[in-house]
């Protein structure tokens, strides 16, 4: 018995010291970016950056604020950050570095790498998944800045977009919430722990007989309880030098520069599992206290507690493993179909290239009109097919898709796809543009969704304040295919853009 506690530490510890080695990659934009917020700072045409720039540091200089610009790039295959921060306050980055001050002249950087033509100080972050540099604010001057994304504390924002406002520019605040990277341990590391307690517990059950006996022969729970850690505690301190020191060479090769933040950032998980042995050894003290009866003596242990226990955690681990296994049926499934659809697809496009929509270091400025402009362009110089299926994406937060989480069943497509992907309708006939109306929006719906058409007529009108102009089409008989994989058997609604 003692063998499965034992056990189910050493998994335990694997578990969270694998989650600090995995998390630990994503800690340094966390510190960088999660208590900020980002404001989107309209520049007039007429004024340059220099003067651009400089307002804006000097108006936050007056209220003891900073603001930073950030830009991607790829530099030799790799992500690389690079930040562009004022220097008006020392607690806006938490950061560790080798530099004694987080403030920046025009010739000084602090980088996770050499950065030529700079002075160039150690970042001591993890590296492993992008490359992050810091410079003053006024070289951000070479880029385009007539309406970028500025990152501003969360503590002083509403004083941070006074004083810009002050200056003239529009200002907008930013509504969406930082998104950690980081693999949860609560969802990794509950089954374990409870596996890890239950253990304990069980054993402290089945050894209900040798308990009472030692306290017929004077000892007492603290006595019994000290007893059973003097036994075990060896065992677990092995298993967590064991644990430990993989881990601690793991981490020497993947983030030589920041080994010792990894050490600080590991402690945190550490305290988690001995906080989860001593609540197992709480649990474990409450029943050898409770085992008084002279029953144990005679063989006749309690079974009741021995059976809730075995019976709770074999729920426990069949959950466990049932929501686990649900997830890899469903990424095959979905790499099944996406297979499928490559190849068809493969043939169908082979004239064709998708082009993806990047909105990072880009200006929000006149946005709408540009996608639009671009998509006008590329439908009538290049015959251009759009296929929008976004609302079939997975969350980040949520883990689900909008068609799961709202009922948003639909994808958008154009004219140009009907041609290209042809659709059936009732009759058997192939839905052409002439099929289309010209004054409402035209939206192709499945048979099996006739009855809910009030419903999709409403959601036409709220998002294109536009009457809906509705076309059944045979879903049987119809392939769509939309570059998604989880539209696949899914009877979709479908948005005529242009009709």
């Amino acid at each position: 018995m003692k063998k499965l506690i034992i056990f189910c530490f050493t998994i335990l510890f694997s578990i969270l010291s694998a989650l600090t080695c995995f998390n630990f990659a994503f800690e340094a934009l966390d510190q960088i970016e999660s208590d900020k917020t980002t404001i989107v700072i309209e520049k007039p045409d007429n004024i340059s950056n220099e003067i651009f720039l400089s307002g804006i540091d000097e108006a936050l200089g007056n209220i003891g604020a900073d603001i930073m610009f950030r830009y991607i790039s790829e530099e030799d295959g790799k992500t690389a950050y690079s930040y562009y921060k004022t220097n008006h306050t020392t607690g806006f980055l938490k950061i560790s570095t080798s530099a004694d001050s987080i403030q920046l002249d025009e010739t000084e950087c602090i980088s996770t790498k050499e950065q030529a033509g700079y002075t160039s100080r150690r970042l001591n972050v993890s590296s492993l998944l992008q490359d992050i540099s810091f410079y003053s604010w006024n070289q951000a001057n070479g880029y385009e800045l007539s309406a970028c994304t500025y990152y501003i504390s969360t503590v002083c924002q509403g004083a941070v977009v006074d004083a810009i406002r002050q200056l003239g520019y529009d200002v907008t605040v930013g509504t969406s919430a930082y998104v950690s990277g980081r693999f949860s341990v609560l969802l990794f590391g509950l089954v374990p722990a409870f596996m890890l307690i239950a253990s304990m517990v069980f054993h402290t059950l089945s050894n209900g007989k040798k308990n009472v006996l030692m306290k017929m022969d004077g000892y007492n729970t603290r006595n019994i309880v000290l007893d059973e850690i003097k036994q075990i505690a060896p065992a677990f301190i092995i298993s967590f030098v064991i644990v430990e020191a993989v881990v601690l060479i793991a981490a020497a090769l993947l983030y030589t520069q920041a080994l010792f933040q990894f050490c600080i950032f590991s402690l945190p998980n550490i305290l988690l599992a001995a906080s989860i042995v001593f609540i197992g050894l709480a649990a474990s003290t409450l029943f050898i206290a409770s085992q008084k009866s002279a029953e144990h003596v005679k063989g006749k242990v309690p079974k009741k507690g021995i059976y809730v226990t075995t019976i709770l955690a074999k729920c426990v681990f069949v959950t466990f493993i049932m929501f686990f296994l649900s997830i890899a049926i469903r990424n095959v499934t979905i790499c099944y179909n996406t297979i499928q659809t490559s190849q068809f697809m493969v043939e169908k496009v082979e004239s064709y290239v998708t082009v993806p929509v990047n909105e990072i270091n880009v200006s929000s400025r006149n946005l709408a009109d540009n996608y639009k402009g671009f998509y006008s362009a590329t439908v009538n110089r290049y015959n251009g097919i759009l296929v929008d299926a976004s609302n079939y994406e997975y969350g980040l937060t949520s883990g689900l898709t909008p068609a799961e989480e709202y009922g948003q069943d639909s994808i958008t497509i154009n004219t140009n796809y009907l041609a290209f992907n042809p659709i059936y309708d009732t009759d058997g006939k192939i839905i052409a543009s002439d099929s289309l109306s010209d004054t409402a929006f035209n939206v192709l719906i499945p048979e099996s969704k006739l009855n809910e058409m009030d419903k999709y007529r409403e959601q036409v009108r709220l998002a294109y304040s536009m009457e809906a102009n509705f076309i059944s089409y045979d879903g049987v008989r119809s392939s769509i295919y939309s570059y998604n994989a989880n539209t696949v058997n899914a009877d979709l609604i479908l948005h005529v853009y242009g009709g």
